[in-house]
């Protein structure tokens, strides 16, 4: 990862707050929006990067507005996309990537709504923090049919909740008393607490500062 420079752009939409925290939960990633962009410009904007993700706002499941299809992104797919690697997120039906198969895109990722729990697995799943074994639903077209779908391990933390792995969240608040404690006595300037279980983080939290002078905040 510390060798990649990698843009989040969200095409037709503003950032996606919960879709942007968790993929810097694994790397630096720059939120950039189309608004106010052109085509050219958007491909100007993107150069420094050698990975983009493409969180496609327009994305619908209204069959009457073609599923949110956009030719700028489909132009700039072509334009982007054979000098780097680009994964593209669609929250919504598979009907609607329908158009983008023949343009140039990596991976296309099909979250079927727009909602904050669906977005933060995405998120894990670029990253490899889920593995991924679903499968097309229905047929897209000759080339991505029901039942096609890539499979991929997991081989990073994912983060999950607490309760998911049997462990009481309210004991864990315990841990935001002792830290800001240890911190009002001067036993440490600062921390960072991660607690994982069975691959997951359940807990992962900064307190105070560095160092005990004046300085950014953990």
């Amino acid at each position: 990862l510390d060798t990649l420079n990698i843009a989040a752009l969200y095409f037709n939409s503003d950032i996606h707050p919960e879709f942007q925290r968790m993929l810097e939960s694994y790397a630096p990633v720059a939120a950039i929006t189309s608004q106010g962009h052109t085509t050219a410009s958007l491909a100007n904007k993107l150069k420094p990067y050698n990975r983009t993700i493409i969180y496609h706002g327009a994305a619908t499941n209204r069959s009457k507005s073609d599923y949110g299809y956009s030719v700028m992104l489909a132009q700039l797919l072509d334009r982007i996309g054979g000098k780097k690697r680009v994964i593209m997120y669609h929250p919504a039906t598979p009907y609607g990537v329908e158009k983008y198969t023949n343009h140039e895109c990596n991976a296309i990722l099909i979250g079927y709504e727009k909602c904050s729990e669906a977005e933060r697995g995405a998120a894990q799943a670029i990253f490899g923090g889920l593995g991924l074994t679903a499968k097309l639903p229905v047929t897209v077209n000759w080339k991505y049919r029901a039942g096609y779908g890539l499979t991929t391990e997991k081989c990073r933390l994912g983060y999950t909740t607490p309760e998911e792995l049997n462990i009481d969240s309210q004991k864990l608040q315990s841990i935001d008393s002792i830290c800001n404690s240890a911190i009002n006595l001067k036993a440490t300037p600062g921390c960072n607490v991660l607690i994982a279980k069975d691959g997951y983080v359940v807990y992962n939290k900064a307190f105070g500062k560095h160092k005990y002078s004046s300085g950014p905040k953990n």
